[in-house]
């Protein structure tokens, strides 16, 4: 009596490549998005920068 399928190791080996495949698509997606970010495609080309005026206390704070 077989207690063991004997094509159940070849589908255990494709685990490991699927593994492999998706630890290698993390790397180069990490690596492609930061020569990405570092190029500055798709920024805008205009920054404007604006100081904020300073907060005033309400004027009933500043009664008491």
């Amino acid at each position: 009596m077989v207690l063991v399928n004997p094509q159940r190791g070849a589908q255990s080996i494709g685990v490991i490549w699927i593994a492999l495949a998706l630890v290698i698509a993390a790397f180069l997606g990490a690596a492609l998005g930061m020569v990405w970010q570092s190029s500055g495609l798709g920024a805008d080309d205009e920054e404007v920068l604006v100081e904020d005026e300073p907060v005033k206390a309400p004027q009933s704070a500043q009664a008491h």
